[in-house]
């Protein structure tokens, strides 16, 4: 009888690791799942700040050269010195561009190819938006003032949706599929 005991007792012994480590197994693919998601969702969140950042500087930039661009009394330095700082935004919305397919929503993805197409057509037209060229080419930087104006809503729309907030403008078709 005492060996029945004992195999009983080392039974559930064995029984019980197993339990143990088949849940701890579990458990710990469970955590690091959820680990990876949150880092994720970080990362992507981290994406949005600097495109909403990006969109912003883009369209300052653009408009503080075009005003002084615009101004006769502006020294030609501080003219090219402000294009060439609208330029380097430029650089910057190309590195957000490219990786949005990681990060962004569909709509997302697709306004900001369009814009980065369109400040690649004025980059052409402009001779690398070069500070010779671009006074001479007003209405190209107006239609991306323009353009990039037009995205900033639907990227807002798109990061409040990802975060589950309330929608600014009710009923704004434009950011349904945001």
């Amino acid at each position: 009888m005492n060996t029945e005991r004992l195999l009983n007792a080392i039974g559930t012994l064995i029984g019980s690791l197993i339990a143990a480590y088949v849940g701890s197994l579990y458990g710990a693919r469970a955590a690091l799942g959820r680990f990876k998601r949150e880092r994720a969702f970080d990362r992507r969140l981290d994406w949005y700040d600097q495109v909403a950042r990006t969109l912003a500087e883009v369209r300052l930039s653009l408009e503080i050269a075009q005003t002084f661009e615009e101004d006769p009394t502006e020294p030609p330095d501080k003219k090219r010195e402000l294009w060439g700082k609208a330029n380097g935004q430029y650089m910057e919305l190309t590195r957000v561009e490219a990786l949005s397919e990681l990060y962004g929503s569909p709509v997302v993805v697709q306004k900001l190819r369009a814009l980065r197409e369109e400040f690649d057509a004025v980059s052409n037209e402009t001779n690398g938006f070069d500070a010779i060229a671009l006074p001479k080419r007003l209405d190209l930087v107006q239609r991306l003032i323009d353009s990039v104006h037009e995205v900033i809503p639907i990227h807002a729309a798109a990061v409040r949706k990802e975060l589950e907030f309330e929608r600014l403008r009710p009923g704004d078709d434009s950011t349904t599929d945001a």
